[in-house]
């Protein structure tokens, strides 16, 4: 394999996939067949999901809709949607408005219904309780504000993490994988769920502080009680797919996977006007199949067996008749 085309592997295949993975491996050949392929191609194949653009990020849905229109359509159009430090407007406004309640709770403002939660998590005010929570306001409106400087956020941490050291109850706010953390780590889907469990622990309620501890694709674990959506639908994704480098017709799809026919025949429908012999495309659509199921793959390896419902091991594999063109 040319030196250039072993570089691009490399970089495409920086997955949570190990090295000697069967399916990338017979994606290479594959490609390798292929070379030299068209820039437009190799644009998209470089924007697939790998380490940056994650499982856990807020919009990782929308990061693979949009790859796989941009198989379908055959043009290259960059998103950061999926990528690491993509934060949506509405998450970074609902973490400030929590930081506001928490501001009027230590003035004593009465808050209203739509903030009654927090109201229940802190309870009545105590300077322990007032300690912590300045910390907490003060680092989600620098963190989420606006621009930062690392040197000006040390700084910050250290004199948050100083002010809570007196308060034992209050130093795993800034412990190693605290709120400094999760705040570091904001593109993950989780940071609103474990924002409001450090409320509930500054209130004095720490049952969920085990929990506190993950952040980025730690936060994968939440999937099935939280976001559940965000895996079942990807893996519809995944078997819409599959079903188009098989040659499947709906009515296959359907009887073959039941339990997700509906948005993978969606899928499929989207697919179907790409030509069976156009081999860009379907190396596209194989590379995408994988490199998008590494990360159903990561969410079940970061899970508690316990957590992860059956039917979520059922992935497609790679199908031989994809790289036919080998």
């Amino acid at each position: 394999m040319a030196s250039e085309l072993q570089a691009l592997c490399k970089a495409w295949w920086d997955t949570p996939l190990p090295p000697d993975d069967p399916e990338a491996r017979a994606l290479d050949a594959w490609t390798e067949k292929l070379w030299p392929l068209p820039d437009w191609a190799l644009q998209i194949r470089g924007a697939m999901p790998k380490w940056g653009f994650e499982m856990c990020s807020h919009r990782w849905l929308e990061g693979l809709e949009h790859t796989l229109a941009m198989v379908i359509d055959g043009v290259y159009a960059p998103s950061e949607a999926g990528h690491c430090g993509d934060i949506p407007f509405a998450v970074k406004s609902a973490a400030m408005a929590r930081a506001t309640d928490v501001a009027r709770w230590m003035s004593g403002v009465p808050l209203g219904a739509e903030a009654e939660s927090v109201q229940q998590w802190l309870g009545a005010p105590s300077h322990a309780k007032r300690v912590g929570a300045t910390c907490l306001v003060e680092a989600v409106r620098y963190a989420l504000g606006g621009p930062t400087d690392e040197a000006v956020w040390s700084k910050k941490v250290a004199s948050w993490r100083e002010a809570c050291a007196p308060y034992p109850q209050l130093q795993p706010l800034f412990g190693e994988q605290g709120l400094q953390a999760l705040l570091e780590n904001a593109c993950g889907f989780a940071l609103l769920r474990q924002l409001d469990g450090y409320l509930r622990f500054i209130g004095g309620d720490a049952s969920l502080a085990g929990e506190l501890v993950y952040n980025c694709n730690g936060q994968l674990r939440f999937l099935w009680d939280t976001n559940l959506a965000r895996y079942a639908r990807t893996r519809a994704m995944l078997w819409g797919i599959q079903a188009a480098l098989l040659g499947w017709n709906e009515e296959t799809l359907r009887r073959s996977m039941p339990d997700c026919a509906d948005a993978a025949c969606q899928v499929l429908g989207r697919i179907d006007p790409v030509d069976e012999d156009d081999a860009f495309r379907r190396w596209l659509l194989a590379s995408l199949l994988v490199s998008a199921k590494a990360w159903c793959m990561r969410a079940i390896q970061r899970s508690a067996a316990s957590q992860v419902p059956a039917w979520a091991h059922d992935l497609p594999a790679l199908p031989a008749g994809a790289t036919r063109n080998i």
